[in-house]
């Protein structure tokens, strides 16, 4: 098991290169196979999965380009979005770390399949690699490999969604 992630009454699970989804009653369905690349230095072993839902889609990172599986069409998508291993949920956007970067990415709103290739951001205060991302109360947690920024969403007061705060 790589990842699982709990969507009204079912569990979504990430195990290998396939995605399922269980019921309360304990069934199992395969919703569908995709392509991942093993990314540890033990061959066959797949990393973790990170997943998180914005409401009607299932939107999982795993070191390749998004996957998107939509909850209400049961239709599943790969995105065309740069390597990622961690993806979180804030404000109605999917936000996620390009891999091997100090830069995050942003989608559409409540559209994790619409990615520009504009909406980014760079950890600046102290640049250096992120390697993972948190939000919460509102705050996206930039974890850099020897740093971390704070950003939150300024989506009313500008026109990028994302600012650091003053002072902060």
């Amino acid at each position: 098991i790589n990842g699982m992630h709990k969507v009204d009454d079912y569990v979504y699970v990430v195990s290998d290169k396939e995605l399922y989804k269980i019921n309360e009653s304990g069934t199992v369905t395969k919703i569908a196979e995709f392509n991942r690349s093993s990314r540890t230095s033990r061959g066959n072993e797949y990393t973790q999965a990170s997943m998180h839902n914005n409401g009607t889609q299932l939107v999982i990172a795993d070191g390749n380009s998004l996957k998107v599986f939509d909850i209400d069409s049961g239709t599943f998508t790969t995105t065309s979005s740069p390597g990622t291993s961690v993806a979180d949920f804030i404000d109605g956007y999917s936000v996620f770390v390009d891999d091997g970067t100090g830069r995050f990415s942003y989608t559409s709103l409540y559209d994790a399949t619409t990615i520009s290739a504009l909406d980014f951001a760079t950890a600046e205060g102290s640049p250096d690699k992120l390697v993972s991302i948190i939000t919460d109360r509102r705050e996206v947690w930039l974890l850099g490999e020897d740093t971390f920024e704070i950003w939150y969403n300024t989506a009313r007061e500008t026109d990028h969604p994302f600012s650091r705060p003053q002072g902060g």
